[in-house]
């Protein structure tokens, strides 16, 4: 009795100690899971604080910029008209003809409300006519707006510069910002002349505000789009400042010759204190969490890939399997995409494994597995059906000599003797093949017309003759279809 008291006594106390260390072991585990979070969440404060700033930089940037670009393009394609314009309704002698009619293939499009001729720089012409009446007379000369001088009609090497004025308040009511290229004429001793300039008007603010830099108001950021005028005076184009811009960063473009920025802040500042607590508590409950569920999701994940590879990929050759052909065969039909399968089987398969048993048909048919996939293409896959039955799926085949060279390669392949154990084998394949759709418009059509034709192959022996067989079949169902 005393005996039995003791051995329990001494259960008990191992019992608890057992408890003990594991106790121990997970307080131990829980403060180095606390000090790597700790250290994690540490780091992550700062880098949030500094992502956080950069990432609103780079969205108030990558905005403007797209917006910029979306100018620069619209500013392109109106000169190009511009320029269009011009030559359909300017002279070589200066002498104006049909330019209403080469005007209205640029109304309407690119916010563009009006195109004028300016000869000697003042507005002689405009279409259309009704509501910009009070355009003609206009005198680009005129000091009160900012155009360069009407001789700098040409850069350092003689080549046109098309500029942007404005934006300006006309006396319709309007406010436009003004495209204008120069007109050029030749002279008798090819010296050229500046007959006057060519405009488009183009509604404003509407074009830019299309251009994307609403975007930056409804996303709440400030800013201050201006550019410098060639003769560098700064111009204010568009302004959206809730309070005043301390922190803001600037962005250029050059439009024109001309150097276009935006002065952009958001609204809140670029550094959000109380986002900033809110992410460090989610970032801490998020590392609690994760240091919790790792170890099983590296399990699951090791589960996961044994239990797709036991799936996809055949054990005894290491090739795709059956199931991973046909899945994949039956997403490319619904696709709609071109390609062709080669159905192979092993020539006299059955004499080998009861000549020399089941262990040299299983290297064989590694070995085979091996040399086919050396043979296709990086897009390429070999799979096994079965027994000695295997498929090469060959993707995108829009040339008959592709297939043909992938047919050479195998059976160039097969010329090697397979070698195992002081045995020898010198065995051949014989080889179906079929295209989709040309051959059939389901799987199972496409691999009944490759076996179909592969028997017809077991009855030739030389491999010039299968792959001349096998393409001439090719070619006369084609010619079917």
């Amino acid at each position: 009795m005393g005996k039995s008291m003791k051995e329990k006594s001494i259960k008990i106390k191992d019992k608890s100690i057992s408890k003990t260390r594991i106790t121990k072991r997970m307080i131990v585990r829980s403060f180095v899971c606390f000090i790597i979070i700790f250290g994690i969440l540490d780091l992550t404060i700062y880098m949030i604080s500094q992502n956080q700033i950069n990432s609103k930089k780079d969205t108030a940037g990558y905005i403007a910029a797209i917006s910029f670009d979306k100018i620069s393009v619209n500013m392109q394609m109106i000169e190009t008209k511009i320029k269009t314009i011009i030559g359909f309704s300017i002279d070589i002698k200066g002498n104006i003809t049909d330019f209403e009619r080469a005007a209205t293939s640029i109304i309407g499009n690119d916010n563009v409300s009006c195109v004028a001729l300016a000869p000697n720089g003042i507005i002689q012409y405009a279409y259309p006519y009704a509501g910009n009446e009070s355009l003609i007379g206009f005198d680009f000369q005129d000091s009160s707006i900012d155009t360069n001088n009407i001789e700098a009609f040409a850069n350092d090497n003689n080549q046109i510069i098309t500029t942007i004025c404005g934006p300006h308040l006309f006396l319709n009511g309007k406010t436009y910002l003004i495209v204008k290229v120069p007109v050029l004429l030749e002279n008798v001793d090819s010296t050229t002349q500046l007959w006057g300039y060519a405009c488009a008007f183009i509604d404003f603010p509407k074009s830019l505000m299309n251009a994307g830099f609403n975007s930056l108001i409804e996303q709440k950021y400030n800013y201050k789009l201006y550019r410098n005028d060639i003769n560098n005076i700064e111009r204010i184009m568009l302004s959206f400042q809730q309070k005043n811009i301390k922190q803001g960063i600037i962005i250029h473009r050059e439009v024109f010759n001309q150097t276009w920025n935006i002065l952009i802040e958001p609204e809140s500042g670029w550094y959000n204190k109380e986002r900033y607590i809110l992410e460090s508590i989610v970032m801490l409950i998020i590392s609690i969490l994760s240091s919790i569920i790792i170890l099983d999701y590296f399990r699951l994940k090791d589960t996961g890939k044994a239990l797709t590879r036991f799936v996809n990929i055949d054990t005894l050759t290491g090739v795709f399997s059956r199931r991973y052909f046909f899945d994949y065969v039956e997403a490319e039909i619904g696709r709609n995409r071109r390609f062709g399968i080669c159905y192979i089987d092993v020539d006299n398969f059955k004499q080998v494994n009861d000549q020399y048993g089941h262990e040299i048909g299983d290297k064989l048919l590694l070995e085979i597995g091996k040399r086919l996939q050396v043979c296709i293409r990086k897009n390429d896959f070999v799979a096994r059906l079965g027994g000695d039955e295997f498929v090469i799926y060959m993707n995108d085949i829009n040339d008959e000599f592709i297939g043909e060279l992938i047919l050479k390669r195998v059976l160039d392949a097969m010329e090697i003797p397979f070698e195992y154990k002081n045995i020898v084998l010198q065995n051949t394949l014989s080889i179906g093949y079929s295209i989709f759709p040309e051959d059939g418009s389901s799987i199972v059509e496409l691999i009944q017309n490759a076996d179909r034709y592969m028997y017809n192959m077991k009855k030739k022996n030389h491999r010039e003759i299968k792959i001349k067989q096998i393409m001439k079949h090719n070619k006369i169902n084609h010619s079917k279809n």
